[in-house]
């Protein structure tokens, strides 16, 4: 693909950085990509905008950032935002993630494309919140780079210790739907795990 054209086969111009350019893909590319590359082990079927991280060497898709509504229904944003703001006018960073392949601060580069397309593009965005957590091992430090406002933290049981290996409760449940038999997520696992354990972790909220 040249880097003049889009994947709808529009010629407008594309938004570039020094090593990347962003580009809007399908839902069906996005959810594969992100499931095979995100911690979770799992992408997000309902995200309503699907951004592709292409390499300009080679147009090659190494990153996805997938946005939509807000995963965790318990945040209440007017805490802390002092404007109103409606559903429609926000976005959450539902899933992010980047080919092995991709170099230090490739992240940091791929996040800044992100927000600078919802920036020209969907002037009816005026927020966009994204949470960080242990489990990807850096509590939020893209996000610091990329100059998101840090709000705190809530307390997440996302995680389950299944006979000394952690697994993402999402990753889970998809796993339950394809094999359980009817008889709720925490019997299957008890009857599929000798030691199951229930984890807590802090799930770190940022905004831009």
């Amino acid at each position: 693909m040249d880097n003049n054209n889009n994947n709808d086969g529009s010629n407008r111009p594309l938004l570039n950085s020094k090593h990347y350019y962003i580009d809007l893909i399908n839902s069906s590319k996005a959810y594969q990509f992100t499931s095979m590359y995100h911690y979770s082990g799992v992408g997000f079927k309902k995200a309503t905008l699907n951004q592709g991280i292409f390499r300009k060497t080679d147009n090659m898709l190494v990153g996805v950032l997938q946005w939509g509504c807000s995963a965790q229904s318990k945040i209440k944003l007017s805490r802390y935002v002092k404007e109103p703001i409606e559903t429609s006018q926000y976005l959450e960073l539902n899933r992010f993630c980047m080919a092995d392949c991709e170099g230090k601060n490739a992240e940091s580069e791929a996040i800044s494309l992100g927000m600078k397309w919802i920036r020209m593009n969907r002037k009816d965005i005026k927020l966009l919140v994204s949470y960080a957590g242990r489990k990807e091992g850096n509590y939020g430090y893209i996000y610091q780079a990329t100059n998101w406002e840090y709000l705190g933290y809530f307390i997440s049981n996302g995680f389950w210790l299944l006979d000394g290996q952690e697994k993402h409760q999402m990753t889970l449940w998809c796993n339950y739907q394809r094999h359980g038999s009817g008889e709720g997520l925490q019997t299957w696992l008890v009857h599929n795990y000798h030691d199951v354990r229930q984890t807590w972790s802090k799930q770190f909220i940022y905004i831009q």
